[in-house]
């Protein structure tokens, strides 16, 4: 056979360049396709494969689902009406069962060991978010035609206040013949081709996943019979197959009263766990409604409106109450009016008491039922808040029976006992502690609240009795006992009368609690009243006389609080025309003058226990902790809400940058959480102005338009990340403190990316071996005959071309994963996969080529605790 040189050059230019042909196409196949497929698999096993023409079906369910507007968003209630698209906006519920907790995520994990779960939470705790992120994520797996997984179940989404049968079935038999019809024509109401059949295969084979949102609201009177029929659609699962899986969601408060009915059935109890201000911040980084240019800017503004408002942060743990507050905050474009704790617990409590129940139950008379239910829980809490042989937040059920019958005449004892429970159901607030003994609000904060409200609009001389308790209160030689009434006393002054307020303030200064008429100030910005001048006085004297040894955390804490009253006046001052004047200025040169080493060790130990507010805190008290405590920001940099006020200072502080950009770079190259989160920010305007000058050899980022880091992931491409490590690279060794960045001292031994040759050269190099081969080819084709047996040998080296040519393509994402790996993005991938692979994507060559680069992703990878 003769050998053919343009057929062999040919081939070797077709196979390498073939390859990444054929994997584009497939990539793009798959991701415009599956119309086309679906239709192809509609119109053709019909006639030919039914198996093929359920699978069709399933897709056709699947996105049915996801385009079911009930799943798709998520409705928060406020001034305007605000809808969040489930996929995009659901942060991961932390779930709690006995011993052990979990991040969920909305998953087919829930069902991993269990296939019989309660889900349990405070109303808004995100019950019916995370139902609706299971049921599209399940659909969105069944979509792509991922069905045949392990975990993956056929889901139905069931609303249980609409899942009651008929009176007349009364055998358990008959209720699962029922429910299972129920189940089953979810399903079938969904056009498309057999789906009586596609149920039967799931059910009796890989399972259906039944998820029963809502027990709560089912009413008193059917709720025997709905836990009959959940009893007996359990058992028909069960029956029918192992893998079928039951999901219920309930409040808190209800699973109290019905927990002995459900163990049986559902033996695994998950508790959804409040947000933490990590999950506060992510909420925010997820919010779809902020304007794109103010968006960072908006997500500081409000994560440090929370932060110095610790009880109102505390309030926002409730998914429900923290979209209410960002929605109202959003829709407030009157500058002139300034939202208050007070008036945000008043919208919050009239949705929990009444409005959310309402348009789920459609209840009328709203404004009635509201002032009962107000009336009823500000005597009990009243009364709670003031007589200390109770502890705060337990209430005496007996107390609340007598007060329903003395509101209602007329009803015996049970039946005020049976209205209490179902005041608890209904509206989550409260929840029975020891049955038929005790009851809680389900935050303190909402027991002040409604002792609050009752004595400035309940009682006739409540605003006197709670000033004498709280004199009385405040001389006790208990610390908890003294401060009992503390929140209570601001919430009472900002609802009462425009004409009791001013008289109200004068008696809270007569007390002589600066800190109880700070908190009074700040909820009803009476920044006019004659005892403001007078408060500023002894305050600062207070706070800038107290001896360096005493700066407690209680004093820092005292001194955040004031920090927060002074910035709101001045806010208030600039609203409504009055002078401004520079007492925070004066307050904080007096301070930090004083003894500036206490006051930055005092501001570590603070960190601890709120970063975000430290940080903040000491920025306005020009307690620099960017350059004196550089260690301290790294450390806590992992906190979200931390970083973005981080962030935030490379446009604020222009003076910072590199700074700025050494504790970045240095906590990225320590921390893998932290190096990612970098790397998914832009970088701030103040950052690129400050690389603008820096040569390309010199930067760690690649532009888009260049192919040669287009698998770089995260890594390489420009973000916050890059940008710090780029200017942190030209700064020099000189310009930082080894004791703090040796991480940092280790790049700047290796070449930077960004002057490496690109990719074109690459497959330059490879068209060139292509092209030598070719010319090789003809001539040892041509002078065969003269070579004699050398040409044999010489053949052999043909053998070696289209590798030669697969790594001159590939080389450059070697090069990728070796710096991703060196910036903590990646772990090196090289030590995941066999020797031939590395061999085909030219790892083996970059010791050789890359030999600083290597040496250093060794050496930060051992500290990091990879080999």
């Amino acid at each position: 056979m003769k050998f053919d040189p343009f057929t062999a050059a040919a081939m070797a230019l077709i196979m390498p360049i073939g390859y990444l042909v054929i994997k584009r196409v497939r990539s793009f196949l798959k991701q415009h396709a599956n119309k086309i497929m679906d239709a192809l698999l509609w119109f053709a096993a019909r006639a030919f494969n039914r198996n093929l023409s359920r699978k069709a079906s399933l897709r056709q369910y699947c996105r049915n689902g996801l385009a079911r507007s009930a799943t798709k968003y998520m409705f928060i209630p406020g001034k305007t009406q605000v809808v969040l698209e489930t996929d995009s906006t659901f942060v991961s519920l932390k779930l709690k069962t006995s011993g052990h907790a979990e991040t969920f995520n909305g998953g087919p994990g829930a069902f991993a060991t269990n296939t019989r779960v309660q889900v349990i939470g405070d109303p808004g705790s995100g019950k019916s978010s995370l139902v609706k992120k299971m049921f599209r994520r399940y659909c969105h797996l069944g979509g792509l035609g991922l069905g045949n997984s392990g975990e993956w179940r056929l889901p139905i989404l069931i609303d249980l206040k609409n899942f009651v049968p008929p009176k007349k079935i009364t055998a358990l038999e008959s209720l699962g013949k029922w429910a299972l019809q129920e189940v089953k024509k979810q399903v079938t109401s969904v056009h498309g081709y057999d789906m009586d059949q596609l149920f039967e295969s799931h059910v009796t084979g890989k399972g259906v996943a039944v998820l029963l949102d809502g027990l709560d609201e089912v009413s008193g009177e059917d709720y025997p019979k709905v836990a009959k029929v959940l009893r007996a659609l359990s058992g028909l699962l069960d029956n029918m197959s192992s893998q079928n899986a039951m999901l219920i969601t309930m409040r808190t408060q209800f699973h109290q009263q019905v927990s002995a009915d459900l163990e049986e059935i559902f033996p695994v109890a998950y508790y959804v766990q409040p947000f933490s201000p990590a999950d506060i911040y992510d909420f925010l980084n997820r919010w779809p409604h902020f304007e794109q240019a103010r968006r960072s800017e908006e997500i500081v503004r409000i994560s440090s409106d929370l932060t110095d408002r610790p009880t109102l942060r505390e309030m926002c743990t409730n998914p429900l109450v923290l979209s209410m507050y960002v929605s109202n905050d959003q829709s407030n474009n009157e500058k002139a009016v300034v939202e208050t704790r007070t008036a945000f617990y008043s919208q919050v409590v009239e949705e929990l008491l009444v409005a959310r129940r309402g348009r789920q139950l459609g209840l009328q008379a709203r404004s009635l039922l509201l002032e009962q239910r107000e009336t009823l829980l500000g005597r009990l809490a009243f009364e709670n808040m003031q007589d200390t042989a109770q502890a705060a937040n337990s209430l005496s059920w007996r107390s609340a029976v007598a007060a329903i019958v003395n509101l209602m005449p007329g009803i015996t004892e049970q039946e005020a006992e049976n209205r209490l429970r179902e005041l608890a159901k209904e509206t989550g607030i409260i929840s029975e502690e020891r049955r038929g003994e005790t009851f809680r609000f389900i935050h303190l904060t909402f027991c002040e609240f409604f002792a609050a409200k009752e004595s400035a609009e309940g009682r006739e001389d409540g605003w006197r009795e709670l000033i004498a308790s709280h004199t009385e209160l405040s001389r006790s030689e208990h610390r908890q006992t003294r401060t009992r009434l503390v929140e209570v006393v601001p919430f009472a002054v900002a609802m009462l009368s425009r004409a009791r307020r001013n008289q109200a303030l004068m008696d809270v200064a007569s007390l002589g609690d600066p800190q109880v008429l700070g908190r009074c100030f700040l909820e009803t910005q009476a920044y006019a009243h004659e005892s403001w001048d007078g408060y500023f006085a002894a305050e600062s004297a207070s706070l800038t006389h107290t001896s360096p040894a005493n700066w407690t955390e209680e004093w820092l804490l005292r001194l955040h609080l004031f920090n927060v009253i002074l910035k709101d006046r001045e806010s208030w001052a600039v609203v409504y025309g009055y002078p401004r004047t520079a007492a925070l200025e004066t307050l904080f040169e007096s301070l930090v003058g004083s003894d500036r080493d206490r006051l930055t060790r005092i501001f570590s130990s603070y960190a601890s226990v709120d970063a975000a507010a430290a940080f903040r805190l000491a920025r306005e008290l020009g307690v620099d902790l960017i350059t004196e405590q550089p260690r301290l920001i790294m450390q806590n940099l992992s906190d979200p809400a931390f970083m973005g006020l981080l962030i935030g200072q490379f446009n604020s502080s222009p003076k910072l940058v590199e700074k700025l950009a050494l504790i970045c770079a240095e906590a990225g190259l320590s921390q893998a959480g932290i190096a990612l989160e970098l790397a998914l920010n832009d970088a701030p305007r103040a950052l690129e102005a400050a690389i603008a000058g820096v040569p390309k050899k010199g930067r760690w980022f690649v532009g888009s338009r260049n192919f040669l880091f287009t698998q770089a992931k995260y890594g390489l491409r420009p973000s916050l990340y890059t940008y710090c490590l780029t200017l942190v690279y030209s700064m020099g060794e000189a310009r930082d403190n080894e004791r703090y960045y040796n991480r940092v001292g280790q790049i700047r031994r290796v070449p930077a990316p960004g002057g490496l040759f690109p990719t074109a050269l690459c497959y330059l190099l490879a068209v060139i071996v292509v092209a030598a081969f070719v010319a090789f080819s003809y001539t040892l084709d041509n002078f065969r005959n003269d070579l004699g047996w050398v040409g044999y040998p010489l053949s052999g080296v043909l053998v070696f071309v289209t590798p030669i040519t697969v790594i001159c393509l590939r080389w450059p994402t070697t090069r990728c994963e070796v710096y991703n790996s060196i910036l903590n993005v990646e772990a090196p991938a090289s030590r995941q996969r066999t020797k031939l692979w590395r061999i085909s994507r030219g790892h083996f060559l970059a010791p050789v080529l890359l030999p600083r680069a290597v040496a250093a992703q060794k050496a930060l990878g051992g500290e990091r605790g990879h080999s």
